[in-house]
């Protein structure tokens, strides 16, 4: 069983949250963020349709992350599916086409129970069990199911991404400092929780949720 009282030490010792940080370590987060976000997006497989993502479009992206004030209990469909309008070309909601498997462990779902698929993701995440979790596995657990959906047909993985930040941030931790030379160990640790062993996902997410509260710390 994974730990996280390190991490919570490190949140009750900067006593501080996202929102009342300085403004020059909040830039920090954010810009890292989107370093990583965009490295990812331009690692995407271009047979999966995938379009670039322009920097103006990612932080229009982190910034409704950021402004969705939403307890995940009241997360509906609607708050995901427009992230990735923001990004997206397409007018149809969801994939219309098959997409690859993101990695020998995955099994793309068939298009018809994309929807269905969707939708009870969200009565999920909006029952009591999930909200007995904790905010790092909240975050983890709907990375690996969405990932296993792929809903869009554009975007999807740093759609799926920034949306499942909403979990810590929303339990009042800090964004991650993600490295984008990390993305390997990533991709590595998703493929683990598709064959069910979710640890190392966890770990990699806690890690960087830590490596925030570090910086945060040493540049008060």
């Amino acid at each position: 069983m994974i730990s996280f009282a390190s991490l919570d030490q490190q949140r009750q010792l900067l006593g501080q949250n996202q929102e009342t940080l300085s403004t020059a370590i909040q830039e920090h987060l954010r810009s890292n963020l989107l370093e990583y976000e965009l490295a990812r997006a331009a690692a995407a497989n271009p047979a999966a349709g995938e379009l670039t993502l322009r920097r103006s479009q990612a932080e229009e992206m982190v910034d409704a992350v950021l402004a969705l004030d939403k307890d995940p209990t009241r997360l509906e469909p609607d708050d995901l599916l427009d992230l990735n309008r923001m990004v997206s070309d397409s007018e149809e909601v969801f994939r219309q086409v098959a997409v690859p498997p993101l990695n020998p462990a995955h099994q793309p779902l068939d298009l018809a129970i994309v929807p269905k698929a969707f939708h009870r993701f969200f009565e999920w995440v909006r029952s009591p069990s999930f909200g007995e979790i904790h905010a790092i596995e909240q975050m983890t657990l709907s990375q690996i199911r969405l990932c296993e959906i792929q809903p869009f047909e554009q975007h999807s993985p740093v759609t799926i991404s920034l949306f499942c930040l909403l979990f810590p941030l929303r339990g009042g931790y800090l964004m991650p400092l993600y490295r984008v030379q990390e993305l390997a160990d990533y991709h590595r640790a998703l493929e683990q929780a598709f064959l069910l062993s979710t640890e190392d996902l966890v770990r990699f997410n806690t890690r960087a949720c830590e490596r925030a509260y570090r910086y945060a710390l040493m540049n008060l």
